[in-house]
């Protein structure tokens, strides 16, 4: 059968990159570059223009050049997640001896890769308030201390270097926010005016890219002169593509309503050893509010067009002999130890995403993916992880190194495309660096849209209509003997282990029923001494005790035995006499069994009945007064003169006595003497100086009491003051409130 393949990306460079390895690798497949509107056997293009459908519903036939859920790698706040959910499910797999002790080096070492990073998400400057006194509550302590702390300011979606920032303060970071503000509000102006800065013109917009991250700015990168000379020494990154396949897997269908299917197998992540080392155009300083960021971004689409490929974009083994800022040169074993750091951390990177972030990260069996992963070396040689790339940019490469992609396009045929289709590449394979080989069982649906329960349904939106019933079964013939079992060679076949048996004959319908005959009720199969609640599990038609034990003599004349026999015998004898005594009453004339009155009707019929009983219903009779009683309790019947109408009065009650009243006591008339204070005239005059009698004078007794204690009684003379003339008994003495 031949294979159509479907081959479009927007670069040209690596258009053309793609179209050679088809015709070197599969020079027998048709190329289209228009989008297909049937579904076709390849699609080798770029992530938008995929019809991940196809690759969801069809596994078999249809293959992909990329995942459809991939943002754990791809977005640079979910790879911070990811990593750090993983490293936490690492740790607690060390600790109770899970897992190997040998992965603990890889743990360290993906830990260690990974800087400081805080995710964020703000849509307006405004936002920024809560933000740090929440998620940023620690960054903001590490900006208030004291020294010289950068970090840089990434958005999670944005690429080619737009948007990346540096600061040192909470002030910094709040004009970085009301800078991407002003430029969301002047989006219809034009951005080409000749002032505008480099900082100016890689702005992004808050309302379009809420999610941010913020990571502690490496201040210690390796540097080196890429002339060879040691005047300039510039900072730079490694680029490695990388490719992800999913490898010796197989599917399990699970049967169900929604068609969840099992995928196990290995995914594979290879890494070509062909690596760029991308410079910044411009020698590094320290970090500084004024600076361009040119010297501290190695992104060559920031440098622009007119940046120098040849001296700032050189392959890893370029770099040997080159000269640090340290004033060493780089040598080859240094470069391999940075390959295998590198290695290590993509794969247990990808491994994370796997074990971690299973709802953001699918690889199918039937697709593959290339990654553009960017790496910075430090002084000390370590490898640090910045970002994965879905579907990398190759043009910034350079013709002068289009080899390194031409390598990259080689492995994606040789280690996934030819491996997919089942063929052997004739050419030899390049030179690759397995950074991981991970087995692992993850379950997804058939389908990239959920698949409806309700299609099911027939057009109406009712179940779908059973066929027509089974014949009723033949009568069962007469039990036997409860102590003889039925032969083994006759029973009904088990199905086998894992298998699901309905219990109906081939000729029976396997459709349920419409909802309308369901409703009749369920039988079950009848209990037994061995299964108290019917045969649901296990050995479905396996009467025999499968223990071993055997029943006494006690169980089983319990359960019937020759007693039960005995009773059967009694009672087909006795059917036996019923039915001569009935032939003894008509002699010769068998009975007729009488048929039962139908007492089915028609809805119409129905509805007639139910009209003439509404119509025969008339209004309640009314009781008539004195019926049944001669008597009435409490109404008295009068009549009036003229005999016209009756009607009732209640008796004539009588009157209860009122309460007798208390009778309050008379008035009580009291004689009160009035006394009036003394005139101001008649009291004793007052000191001048308004402090009392000369010392000596008003105090204590009068001299003629000498020899008498000094002072009165303690207490003092309380008789005197209440007034000792006053007789108590004068009734005169005492006012009258008359």
């Amino acid at each position: 059968m031949s294979l159509t393949a479907f081959v479009n990306f927007p670069s040209e460079y690596t258009q053309a990159a793609v179209i050679r390895g088809f015709k070197k690798y599969l020079p027998d497949v048709l190329l289209i570059t228009d989008k297909p509107t049937e579904k076709l056997q390849i699609q080798y293009a770029d992530y938008d223009l995929i019809e991940f459908d196809w690759l969801m519903q069809d596994t078999s036939n249809c293959i992909g050049s990329s995942y459809c859920f991939r943002k754990a790698l791809t977005r640079k706040n979910f790879l911070h997640q990811t990593i750090e959910a993983y490293l936490a499910k690492m740790e607690h797999r060390l600790s109770v001896n899970a897992v190997d002790r040998s992965e603990e080096a890889n743990v360290d070492l993906l830990r260690n890769a990974m800087p400081k990073c805080w995710t964020i998400d703000v849509a307006h400057s405004e936002d920024l308030d809560e933000v740090l006194m929440d998620e940023l509550y620690d960054l903001r302590e590490k900006l208030s201390q004291e020294g010289d702390h950068w970090f840089i300011l990434k958005p999670a979606m944005a690429d080619r270097a737009n948007g990346i920032r540096l600061f040192n303060s909470e002030d910094s970071l709040r004009e970085i926010f009301a800078e991407f503000d002003s430029d969301s509000e002047d989006e219809g102006e034009d951005e080409d005016d000749d002032n505008h800065s480099d900082e100016y013109s890689t702005a992004v917009s808050t309302s379009q890219l809420r999610h941010f991250v913020i990571q502690e700015y490496l201040s210690n990168p390796l540097l080196i002169d890429p002339t060879g000379n040691q005047q300039s020494f510039h900072k730079f990154h490694l680029r490695a593509y990388v490719l992800c396949v999913v490898g010796d897997n197989f599917e399990q269908v699970v049967s169900g309503r929604f068609n969840l299917k099992v995928l196990q197998g290995s995914i594979k992540v290879y890494m070509p050893k062909s690596i760029l080392a991308l410079f910044a155009s411009q020698s590094y300083k320290n970090p500084d509010e004024d600076q361009s960021l040119l010297s501290h971004l190695t992104n060559s689409c920031l440098q622009g067009s007119n940046m120098d490929r040849d001296k700032f974009v050189k392959s890893l083994q370029e770099l040997e002999g080159c000269y640090t800022n340290s004033g060493t040169q780089i040598t080859s074993d240094q470069i391999n130890r940075w390959l295998d750091s590198a290695s290590k951390v993509i794969g247990q990177a990808v491994k994370g995403a796997v074990e971690s972030a299973s709802v953001h990260f699918q690889p199918l069996p039937n697709a593959f993916e290339i990654y553009g992963v960017d790496l910075l070396v430090t002084d000390k040689d370590e490898v640090k992880l910045l970002e994965f790339n879905g579907c990398p940019d190759f043009g910034q490469t350079g013709d002068r190194l289009a080899w390194i992609v031409d390598y990259v396009v080689d492995a994606s045929f040789e280690s996934a495309l030819l491996e997919l289709l089942g063929r052997q590449s004739a050419h030899d394979h390049q030179e690759t660096v397995k950074c991981l080989d991970f087995e692992f069982k993850r379950g997804w649906s058939g389908g990239v849209r959920s698949v409806n329960p309700f299609a099911l349904l027939s057009e109406d939106g009712d179940a779908p209509r059973a066929s027509a019933p089974a014949p009723a079964p033949a009568a069962a013939p007469a039990p036997a003997p409860a102590q003889q079992q039925k032969p083994r060679t006759q029973q009904k076949p088990r199905t086998q282990k894992g298998g699901k048996d309905s219990g109906r004959e081939d000729n029976e319908p396997s459709e349920r029923a419409p909802r309308g005959e369901r409703g009749a009720k369920r039988t079950r199969p009848a209990k037994t001494p061995g299964n108290a609640g019917g045969q649901r599990k296990g050995r479905q038609f396996d009467r025999q005790s499968q223990t071993g034990r055997t029943d006494s003599q006690k169980q089983k004349s319990s359960w019937g035995g020759e007693d039960g026999q005995k009773e059967l015998a009694t009672e087909e004898a006795g059917k036996k006499d019923a039915t001569t005594e009935g032939a003894e009453t008509v002699p010769g004339t068998p009975a007729e069994p009488k048929e039962p009155e139908d007492s089915t009707k028609t809805l119409d019929e129905y509805l007639a009945e139910r009209a003439s009983k509404k119509l025969d219903i008339g209004a309640p009779q009314v009781r008539k007064a004195n019926e049944g009683s001669d008597t009435v309790t409490g109404v008295q019947l009068l009549r009036n003169s003229n005999e016209e109408e009756n009607y009732f009065v209640a008796p004539k009650t009588q009157p209860k006595e009122p309460k007798a009243k208390s009778q309050k006591s008379g008035k009580v008339h009291i004689e009160i003497d009035g006394q009036f204070a003394k005139a101001e005239s008649e009291r004793r005059p007052r000191n001048t100086n308004g402090r009392g009698p000369p010392r000596g004078k008003g105090r204590g007794p009068a001299p003629a009491a000498a020899g008498k204690p000094r002072g009165g009684p303690k207490g003092g003379n309380r008789q005197n003051a209440a007034g000792a003339n006053v007789n108590l008994n004068d009734e005169k003495a005492f006012p009258t409130l008359a």
